[in-house]
This record gives structure tokens, C-alpha cells and sequence, in this order.
């Protein structure tokens, strides 16, 4: 009801919940998905992971206005190539969040003028849908002595949370 009551033109969302119908018929002219992955090629949760695992050497985030099925809308927006580096997850899936900035740029002119933003449809074929993390592909990673958080890692989100992000994105 709160919502409905603002009348929003978008709902920006970046979480890994399945939303609605309800929610995404919401807003006039839709809800925008911020994806830490390449679409149509990984879809779902945790793709900073898989990219891992499946030994990518790029990848990029990616715009899209969010559909029914999971991350098939059209794409608005795709971010500059990221480098994987198997350092450790952690490490990756910030440098895919921090990656965004570009699609802020890229977003906000359209958000100001409250026009909707040009978009083209998903390719049909060449996707895969993750999911969180399973046994086997955990044993991959510890086999590759990757793991998901280090010492520097854990320093830097404690400092991140007292100081504010101090260190370049």
C-alpha cells in the first residue's frame, strides 16, 4: 500500500529475492534489476562464484528490467569487463558491485528526465541459471585453495563499516 500510494515511475532492486507479479506490475514504467553478472549467460544468485568456478577470465554486470521469469527481462545497460581473479570471492563480488558506477552514470540522466529507459530484448539461448553455492562446487574452490573471505577481506569491511570506504573502488 505504500508504495502503490507513491505512484514511483521505477523500482530499482538488486536483491537476490524472487519478486512478485504484483510488485513488478507496480511502478509505470517498471522495476530495474542491478545484476552482478552477464546476461543472458548467468542468471541467478551468486554468479561472482561461478565465475569462479567455471574459470572465466572477464565478466560484467549488467542492467535489466526485471520479468516474470527469473532475469529475463530486457537489458538497459552492460557494464565495463571486470577482471576474475581468484583471489577470493569475497574480493570479486565487490569489485562487481564497485563495477555499477558506470551503470549509475548510464541510468541517472533517464531517472532525472523520468523517462523510460531503452532497452533490448535477452537472446533466448546461451543462459544457464545458478543458484547458491552447492558441495561440489565448494570442493572446487577449496581445491583451487580459494576461499570465500580472507584476513584482508574482513579487515577492510570492518574498517569500511567504522571509517566509511576509504580505499579506491
Amino acid at each position: 500500500r505504500f508504495l502503490r500510494a507513491k505512484n514511483p515511475k521505477w523500482i530499482i532492486s538488486s536483491t537476490p529475492t524472487i519478486l512478485t507479479e504484483e510488485f513488478i506490475d507496480l511502478p509505470l514504467h517498471g522495476v530495474i534489476n542491478l545484476h552482478e553478472a552477464p546476461l543472458p549467460k548467468y542468471r541467478g544468485s551468486a554468479s561472482y562464484f561461478w565465475f569462479i568456478v567455471n574459470n572465466e577470465k572477464f565478466a560484467n554486470t549488467t542492467v535489466h528490467y526485471v520479468a516474470k521469469e527469473l532475469d529475463t527481462g530486457p537489458i538497459i545497460f552492460e557494464g565495463p569487463k571486470v577482471h576474475v581473479q581468484q583471489s577470493t570471492v569475497f574480493s570479486l563480488w565487490f569489485k562487481m558491485l564497485a563495477s555499477h558506477r558506470s551503470s549509475w552514470d548510464y541510468l541517472l540522466p533517464y531517472l532525472d528526465n523520468g523517462e523510460k529507459l531503452p532497452s533490448t530484448e535477452q537472446p533466448i539461448s546461451d543462459f544457464k541459471e545458478y543458484s547458491f553455492p552447492d558441495r561440489k562446487s565448494n570442493n572446487i574452490l577449496r581445491g583451487r585453495k580459494i576461499s570465500f573471505v580472507n584476513y584482508n577481506d574482513i579487515r577492510f569491511i570492518f574498517s569500511a563499516a567504522i571509517h566509511g570506504l576509504t580505499e579506491k573502488l
